[in-house]
C-alpha cells in the first residue's frame, strides 16, 4: 500500500506512525492548503495519454487512481495550470458505474473540508460511490490503513506547450513532439494513427495497439517527476506520400491503413494473430510448421523467460507499467525461516469467483487472511493440499502432486463491467531461501525471485542491511526497520539476494 507516494507496512506499523504519514499527503499543486481539515491520500496511480490529431494540440487522459483516506466520501483531482480540460466522465472501477463529478475551484474544495485545497487551482471533484472502507483484522481490531475506492477519470487536455508540431527541413513534413513533466510513476503514451516514433528520452516498452497505434509505457523508479520528451513522424512520409500532419484525417484508422498497411494491422483480430500474420509475410514461420525456406527463423514458444528454444513469434506483450500487482514481505526472526507477506491483486475476468494462490515449492503457508478492498469485507479462505485440491474441483492448470499446496480465496463472481481488488495476507516458512548464514548467527540471508512489478522487503527488528544484489530504494518508515523497494519495469523476474547483520546490543 502507498500513502503519500510511499509504501507503508500496514500491519506492523504503529497507528501513530500511519496517522503521521496520512497527514503528510497533499497533491503537489495543493501544498499551500489549509492546516486543518481532512487530508487526501491515494495509491496505484496510472496514466494513459492518447495523443489526438496534431492540429488539435490535445490528448486524451485515462487516469486510474485509488482513494485511500479512511472514511473519505470525496476525491479531488487537480487540473494542471495551462491545460484546457474537457472531462468525459469518472468511473467506479469496482462496479463500472459512472460517478457524479464537477469542476470546482480551490475555495470550493476548501469548503468541503479538504486541507490540501489551493485557492489558485482548479479540481475535478468526485463524489465517491461509498466511503473508503475500513479493514477488520483477524483479531477483531481495525487496521490502521483502510480499504480502497478505485477510480478512472476520463478527460481531454488541450495543452500546446506539451503537445506541438515542429517543422522539419523541406520537403519533410512536420514532426510531433510530446514533452511533459510526469509526476505519476506509471504511464503510457499512445501515438496518433499513422505516426512512428523517432525519439524518446525515457526507457520504455514499445508495442502496437490492436488498432495499429504505437504505444510506449514505462514505470519510473527514480525520485521526482519524469521529464518525458518524445518525437514522432508520419509513416506516410516514408512511403513517399505527402502527408499533412495537421489534417485530422491523419488520425483516422481507415485513412492510415490506406496510406500505409505497415502502420495499421487490420482492426479486430488479436495482437497475437496480427503478429503471426506479420511474421508469415516476413518469412517467419508459424509454430508447428517446417520452414526450409532460407532466411526463416526457428519458431520457439511464447514464454517470457527464455528464447533458448527459438524466437517467441507468438509472444504477446502485457504493458508492465499498467500492471497493478504489488507485494510486501515482512521478515520475521531469521531463526524461524518465516516472513509475513501481503499482496494486492485485481481480478478482471467476468464470472471468476476465486483466487488461487499456489504456494511456491519449498515454502509452507500459514494463517492466511483476505479482504475485498473495495468493500472492506473479509473473505473466506481455505488451504488445500495434494489430492484434496482435485477432490474440490480446483483447476490449477496442472495435476497436483502430494506436496502441492494452494490457498483459495472465495468471493462473489465478477460481474460484467466490474472488477475486484483483493488483498491476501499469509505467513510463509521457507528454510531454503531465508535464514541465518551457515556458521554465522549474526548474518541473515534472503534469496528469492520476484515476478511482480512492485516488491518490498522489510528487515526484522535489530538488523542492518549490508548487501542487496538488485538496485532498490532504501527507507526506514517504521520503528527503525529497514525497508527496500524494488521496481522491475522489465517483463521478467528479478533474483533478489539480501544480507543483513545483527546490530550490536546497546550497553
Amino acid at each position: 500500500m502507498r500513502i503519500g507516494g510511499q509504501d507503508v507496512n500496514w500491519r506492523s506499523c504503529s497507528r501513530l506512525a500511519v496517522a503521521c504519514l496520512i497527514t503528510v499527503l497533499a497533491a503537489p499543486a495543493a501544498a499551500a492548503g489549509s492546516e486543518t481539515g481532512w487530508r487526501q491520500t491515494q495509491a496505484d496511480d496510472f496514466t494513459r495519454y492518447e495523443l489526438l490529431a496534431p492540429d488539435t494540440r490535445s490528448f486524451r487522459i485515462l487516469y486510474d487512481v485509488t482513494a485511500t483516506t479512511p472514511g473519505a466520501e470525496l476525491f479531488f483531482n487537480p487540473i494542471r495550470p495551462g491545460s484546457e480540460p474537457e472531462v468525459h466522465g469518472v468511473t467506479d472501477l469496482a462496479t463500472g458505474r459512472a460517478l457524479r463529478w464537477s469542476l470546482v475551484d480551490g475555495e470550493r474544495a476548501a469548503q468541503d473540508g479538504w486541507s490540501g485545497a489551493d485557492p489558485a487551482m482548479r479540481y475535478i471533484r468526485v463524489e465517491l460511490p461509498r466511503a473508503v472502507p475500513k479493514l477488520e483484522l483477524g483479531d477483531g481490531s481495525i487496521s490502521p490503513l483502510a480499504g480502497e475506492v478505485r477510480l478512472r477519470i476520463d478527460k481531454t487536455y488541450r495543452d500546446p506547450e506539451s503537445y506541438r508540431l515542429e517543422e522539419q527541413p523541406e520537403p519533410t513534413a512536420a514532426n510531433i513532439v510530446f514533452a511533459r513533466s510526469l509526476g505519476i510513476r506509471r504511464n503510457a503514451v499512445v501515438l496518433p494513427h499513422g505516426w512512428e516514433l523517432v525519439r524518446c528520452n525515457v526507457p520504455a516498452q514499445i508495442d502496437t495497439e490492436q488498432d495499429g497505434r504505437l504505444r510506449l509505457s514505462f514505470h519510473s523508479a527514480w525520485p521526482g517527476a519524469t521529464q518525458l520528451e518524445l518525437e514522432a513522424r508520419p509513416v506516410a512520409e516514408l512511403a513517399g506520400e505527402a502527408a499533412d500532419p495537421s489534417d485530422p484525417s491523419a488520425n483516422s484508422p481507415a485513412t492510415t491503413t490506406t496510406r500505409s498497411t505497415a502502420a495499421v494491422a487490420g482492426g479486430a483480430e488479436s495482437a497475437t494473430a496480427r503478429r503471426r500474420d506479420d511474421a508469415t509475410v516476413r518469412g517467419v514461420g508459424v509454430p508447428g510448421q517446417n520452414l526450409p525456406t532460407p532466411g526463416t527463423i526457428r519458431p520457439g514458444g511464447s514464454q517470457q523467460s527464455t528464447v533458448a528454444s527459438g524466437a517467441r513469434i507468438d509472444y504477446a506483450l502485457e504493458p508492465r507499467a499498467a500492471q497493478d500487482r504489488e507485494i510486501v514481505y515482512e521478515l520475521q526472526a531469521p531463526e524461524t525461516h518465516s516472513f509475513r507477506l501481503y499482496h494486492d491483486y485485481t481480478e478482471r475476468r467476468v464470472g471468476v469467483d476465486r483466487y488461487l494462490n499456489i504456494v511456491r515449492p519449498g515454502s509452507r503457508a500459514s494463517d492466511p487472511e483476505a479482504w475485498d478492498l473495495d468493500t472492506g469485507s473479509r473473505l473466506k479462505v481455505e488451504q488445500l493440499r495434494g489430492i484434496e485440491i482435485s477432490r474440490r474441483g480446483i483447476d490449477l492448470g496442472f495435476r497436483p502432486e502430494p506436496g502441492t499446496e494452494v490457498v483459495v480465496i472465495w468471493f462473489g463472481a465478477v460481474a460484467e463491467g466490474a472488477t475486484k481488488r483483493l488483498r491476501i495476507e499469509e505467513t510463509y516458512t521457507d528454510a531454503s531461501r531465508y535464514g541465518l548464514m551457515p556458521g554465522d548467527r549474526d548474518t541473515l540471508l534472503w534469496d528469492r525471485s520476484f515476478g511482480r512489478p512492485r516488491n518490498a522487503v522489510v528487515l526484522p527488528h535489530g538488523w542492518r542491511l549490508v548487501t542487496s544484489s538488485i538496485p532498490g530504494v532504501v527507507s526506514t518508515p517504521d520503528e527503525g526497520r529497514t525497508r527496500l523497494d524494488f521496481v522491475n519495469d522489465r517483463d521478467d523476474e528479478i533474483e533478489v539476494l539480501l544480507r543483513a547483520t545483527r546490530r550490536p546490543t546497546e550497553g
